[in-house]
């Protein structure tokens, strides 16, 4: 799925799908070394018109190094409404928050002691995360279907820490001219991205056999905004993202809009043999603009950045079912990366931003074998290039 290059990781949260009753509760509770507490309670039900499925897990613990504590808490909710047989509505929500406390100070060689030492104490880092959907799935006939599908991320990632000049040979104590700890580093970033996307799928018969289609667009707004203040935090000890005098050393904002259309055909050329091309089309559109800090009180302003561009990717896939339980597979797809914010981002009164920049282009290919024997080995070898 996707045009970035490499493989994919698809965390499936569970959604209760396999609760039949009105209501059911469960619970997980875990303890461990080092102050470990885990909790994790989930309340679902489904009835003939309503599903819902809503959990909340909490995991905390003090760490094995020292200033390593840290806790972690994630709540989710999906509801859905069936409408009809054929057309039903689901909303998902998720809210995490990461805090943990950021160990170090050591150098290499007291890194090959006692590793569970730590020199700092005030280094802290901090996400939290809210993900909402809105997904509606029609089942027009028994051959095809539309799938709809509105999301958002709103995340925030901070960090606030000592970090001095001459490195972590330098430790963390206290000034003797004013009597406190130094002003720490602060950086954060605020991610706002919105998108829609729409995927029709249908059956149809071609020369006797039946093959299947996808088509489907896809529209993406995002923007980071990135502010760092060196030296201009608390000189506290706790988790503090307050900045002294209100404003940021630098404060930029990267955006970026695509747009893509994409279509992919199952071909099943026998009942053994299957072949699936696919093309997709990508426009994407990024922007870099903002303050990259100061001159004394002069406000380094960031060479305006804008980059706008369009290309059509291909790939195709084949399986062959050696037999029931077993298949060779192959696929072949172009990729890119687009040109990054931090290659738009160098220091205005040193470097030049070549205009010119291209965004990374190739492949990924891979061959394998895959299946079971009976139900005790699952297996799956395989090879791959990425060029």
């Amino acid at each position: 799925y996707g045009p970035q290059f490499g493989g994919l990781v698809n965390y499936i949260l569970r959604n209760g799908s396999e609760i039949k009753k009105p209501i059911q509760f469960e619970t997980q509770q875990t303890a461990g070394s080092n102050g470990l507490i885990n909790t994790y309670n989930a309340i679902g039900g489904d009835t003939k018109k309503f599903h819902y499925y809503t959990f909340f897990d909490h995991r905390s613990a003090e760490g094995y190094r020292q200033n390593s504590r840290y806790y972690t808490n994630a709540g989710f909710g999906s509801f859905t409404y069936k409408f009809t047989d054929k057309f039903s509505v689901t909303a998902e929500v998720m809210r995490s928050n990461i805090r943990s406390q950021q160990p170090g100070g050591l150098t290499d060689a007291e890194m090959s002691g006692d590793i569970t030492k730590s020199y700092r104490s005030r280094n802290w880092f901090d996400i939290t995360w809210t993900t909402l959907a809105l997904i509606s799935n029609y089942q027009i006939n028994d051959r095809s279907k539309l799938n709809v599908k509105l999301f958002g991320v709103l995340g925030d990632r901070s960090s606030v820490g000592f970090v001095a000049s001459g490195g972590i040979i330098v430790a963390d104590t206290i000034n003797k001219t004013t009597n406190q700890y130094n002003p720490r580093n602060l950086n954060t970033d605020n991610y706002r991205n919105y998108g829609a996307e729409v995927r029709y799928i249908t059956d149809y018969n071609l020369f006797n056999t039946k093959s299947t289609v996808s088509v489907g667009a896809r529209l993406y707004k995002g923007n980071t905004y990135r502010y760092v203040a060196d030296g201009k935090g608390s000189t506290g000890t706790d988790y503090d993202m307050s900045v002294t005098g209100g404003v940021w050393t630098r404060d930029l904002n990267f955006g970026a809009t695509n747009t893509a259309l994409f279509a992919e055909n199952l071909f099943r050329i026998t009942n053994k043999f299957l072949v699936i091309p696919g093309i997709r089309y990508e426009y994407i559109s990024g922007h870099a603009s903002g303050r990259n800090g100061f001159s004394g009180s002069t406000p380094i302003i960031l060479q305006d950045q804008s980059k706008k561009r369009s290309f059509i990717l291909a790939g195709v896939g084949a399986e062959y079912h050696v037999s029931p339980a077993t298949e060779i597979y192959a696929n072949i797809s172009q990729a890119y990366r687009p040109v990054q914010f931090a290659d738009l981002t160098a220091p205005p009164t040193t470097d030049v931003i070549d205009q010119d920049l291209k965004d990374a282009k190739g492949y990924n290919a891979d061959l394998g074998y895959r299946g079971k024997i009976k139900d005790y080995l699952f297996f799956d070898a395989s090879a791959y290039y990425l060029q």
